[in-house]
């Protein structure tokens, strides 16, 4: 995350996504909890440029999610993008100055949200 140093977030083909932060002695403290919500793999994850809790995700369930990771990973997805794309979602990004997301999906087709 480029507003809290160090923290790294994973997306996995089982749906799960688990935060990562560093820990002692150089190990790594991964979240106890996946935060699950989408119904298939998570492809992109990116932080908020400016706010340094929460995250945005896409998956091939064709869903955008926002992530609030203050909340208990199982009500910590604050907002669902529902057919985001006609099929999946490949790629994400957070506009750096805008309060915009860009996505790009196996459709070929780019969106800003």
């Amino acid at each position: 995350s480029t507003t809290d140093t160090g923290v790294l977030a994973t997306g996995d083909c089982n749906k799960n996504i688990y935060v990562w932060k560093p820990g002692n002695d150089g190990q790594w403290a991964v979240s106890d909890k996946a935060y699950s919500s989408h119904t298939s793999s998570v492809e992109d994850i990116k932080w908020s440029p400016n706010e340094k809790t929460v995250m945005a995700s896409c998956s091939c369930d064709k869903t955008i999610k926002i992530w609030d990771i203050r909340a208990d990973p199982s009500k910590a997805c604050m907002l669902t993008q529902g057919n985001a794309h006609t099929s999946d979602v490949n790629v994400i990004d957070w506009n750096k100055n805008d309060p915009f997301i860009v996505s790009g999906g196996d459709d070929g087709v780019i969106k800003v949200w």
